[in-house]
């Protein structure tokens, strides 16, 4: 790609493999402390330390200095959707699922390839990652559980936050799915989000065109055939190193983006970010999600 077109951004986003926490290992609630081979080992270990977090860095050290990432890409802010969409990214990194060609699509206005870099695994973190709840302050709790309650159920809300409004932003085809309107693409339409994993329900609404009728059949038999993380169903309780952990943030968030998409030596500055973490007391995290690991293990 980079030899026949010179000018185009072979892969531009804000995520590349070592910025793909959730996608290789079980993390227990924070990067601090893991269990590596998607959570297929009970032993606690520092993925930065890991071959295969340096293998990622090192792999996006040698694609920076052949000039096929973004040169800001350790410092965009905008998603490999946006940046495929304006015309000159060839790639990105994201999550991928069994619709994902047909939703980037609908996000870029290009046909996609989806290429997997890994299993799916399930764990207790991604499962709690997006969570809907209602606040202790609320005026009227059971009125603010009634709308959710809707929200989870109503077709009419998913299609509106997903899609827009119908017969403008969306119409529905003679096979039940969802499509833009004639004379509508991705490039001009006012409303297209395609994030429906996120909001509270998307099995209640409308399939984009492109999906087979029976995608929601699929995701069924794809969430069944996951990879299961030994820990899933634990849920670590930071409390006794909160200090710890806003000290490791700061590092980690010091660090992350240069060495993962390889904007810096990688030899030299991984072993600065591991020594930095083991300062903040990584090992003290480390020790403690292990001690109640191995509980909750024992109490099974």
């Amino acid at each position: 790609m980079k030899a026949k077109y010179p000018d185009m951004i072979c892969l531009d986003g804000t995520s590349i493999m070592g910025m793909q926490d959730l996608s290789y290992m079980d993390n227990l609630g924070s990067d601090f402390g893991v269990l590596e081979n998607y959570g297929q080992t009970t032993t606690v270990t520092n993925w930065f330390e890991s071959d295969q977090y340096k293998n990622f860095c090192l792999i996006a050290q040698d694609w920076f200095q052949k000039g096929y990432l973004s040169t800001d890409i350790a410092v965009n802010t905008d998603s490999g959707e946006i940046k495929m969409k304006a015309g000159n990214c060839f790639s990105f990194v994201t999550n991928v699922k069994p619709n994902t060609d047909v939703e980037k699509k609908a996000q870029t206005g290009y046909d996609v390839v989806v290429i997997p870099m890994g299993q799916a695994m399930k764990n207790t973190n991604a499962v709690n990652s997006a969570l809907f709840s209602i606040a202790s302050a609320s005026k009227d709790p059971a009125k603010a559980m009634q709308f959710l309650n809707w929200t989870y159920t109503s077709q009419e809300f998913n299609d509106l936050i997903n899609w827009g409004v119908e017969g403008t932003d969306w119409v529905l085809t003679d096979d039940g799915l969802a499509a833009y309107p004639e004379g509508v693409t991705a490039a001009t339409s006012g409303y297209h989000n395609d994030f429906g994993f996120i909001y509270p329900n998307q099995f209640a609404g409308h399939p984009w065109v492109g999906n087979p009728v029976d995608i929601w059949d699929q995701y069924a038999v794809y969430n069944s055939g996951l990879m299961v993380s030994k820990a899933y169903g634990f849920t670590f309780d930071s409390t006794p190193v909160t200090t710890e952990e806003a000290l490791l943030n700061t590092v980690f968030e010091q660090y992350r983006k240069d060495l993962a998409f390889g904007a810096v030596d990688v030899e030299s500055k991984l072993a600065e970010f591991n020594a930095a973490l083991y300062d903040a007391g990584l090992q003290t995290v480390i020790d403690e999600k292990q001690n109640q690991l191995n509980a909750w293990l024992a109490a099974k």
